[in-house]
């Protein structure tokens, strides 16, 4: 998996819609220049798709925004 097959899973979450995954997981498949980076990658990667990114210790979780 690479960086946009990252971003088309993120694309296409529906409305309330969301998708949870190990911080481990999203790292391993960013693209080669994006691990080091990862974290801004997942910020713009949600904003990008009008999602909310909460970063947990362990996971990262896509999601519609807060109302």
């Amino acid at each position: 998996m690479a960086t946009a097959d990252l971003d088309a899973r993120v694309k296409a979450l529906g409305d309330g819609e969301s998708l949870t995954l190990s911080r481990d997981e999203f790292r391993d498949a960013c693209d080669a220049d994006d691990k080091v980076v990862y974290l801004t990658i997942a910020r713009r990667m949600a904003k990008a798709n009008k999602k909310w990114v909460t970063i947990n210790e362990d996971t990262l979780v896509f999601g519609p925004p807060p109302a």
